[in-house]
Order: C-alpha cells, then structure tokens, then sequence
C-alpha cells in the first residue's frame, strides 16, 4: 500500500512538473512574439502590454 501510495505521488509530481514546464515555455513564446511586435522599444509600457 504504501509502495503504490509513494509511486502515484512521484507520478503525480512529474505531471505536474511538466505542465508547468510546458505553460512556462509558452509564456516564454508570448513574451517573445510580443517584444518582435513592438518593435525593440523597451520602455515599461511596452513590457506591461506583454504581460
């Protein structure tokens, strides 16, 4: 019991590892899109409208 207890939790830790990987190189991805969008100004307005 406290074998497969301790196997979902790893598994339920990578998961969630994963997902938040993924959901940050998408934010990532944004942030980048939105930089080349706005030309290469980087004042704080710009910075705000990409987040």
């Amino acid at each position: 019991m406290a074998n497969s207890r301790l196997l979902m939790y790893v598994t339920i830790m990578m998961v969630m590892f994963l997902m938040i990987e993924q959901s940050y190189e998408i934010y990532i991805d944004c942030q980048a899109r939105c930089m080349l969008a706005l030309g290469r100004e980087r004042n704080r307005d710009s910075l705000q409208m990409c987040r």
